[in-house]
């Protein structure tokens, strides 16, 4: 196992090395955004904290979108979660966030960027909160 992590952090030092050295690109997206992530995976309570925060903002007079990748589902997105949609096509989290959240917009999208694009064109949210994006470097 030790073996394994070691070709995990050589290669994860390698990615973040071709980001950090223009190899590969990052953009910005088009709408302000908070990404809710830690340097671990899996259950870190990150969803429960992004419906936190999209709760606050629309307190605050703004309208989040939340954005994730939809782990465990086979769209690959940007696709805007509808009551239609299930587990298997958007992932578990999606579904979670849509019945908590049901008046704010859940998208999946593998490509964060697209996502955030797709919101903004859409004209869906004024502000994204992204779940689970620190290691999404393709987004600034």
């Amino acid at each position: 196992m030790k073996f394994l992590s070691i070709i995990y952090g050589v290669t994860i030092r390698l990615r973040n090395w071709l980001y950090d050295h223009g190899y590969f690109r990052s953009e910005r997206g088009v709408l302000p955004t908070i990404v809710i992530g830690n340097f671990t995976v899996g259950g870190n309570a990150k969803s429960p904290i992004a419906q936190a925060v999209a709760t606050e903002l629309r307190k605050h007079g703004f309208t989040p979108s939340i954005l994730l990748r939809g782990y465990g589902g086979s769209f690959r997105g940007p696709h805007l979660v509808t009551e239609r949609d299930s587990p298997a096509n958007v992932g578990d989290e999606a579904c979670m966030h849509m019945s908590v959240l049901p008046d704010v917009p859940i998208v999946v999208s593998r490509d964060r960027l697209a996502g955030v694009r797709m919101i903004a064109e859409r004209d869906l949210a004024d502000v994204v909160v992204l779940d689970d994006g620190l290691q999404h470097r393709a987004l600034k």
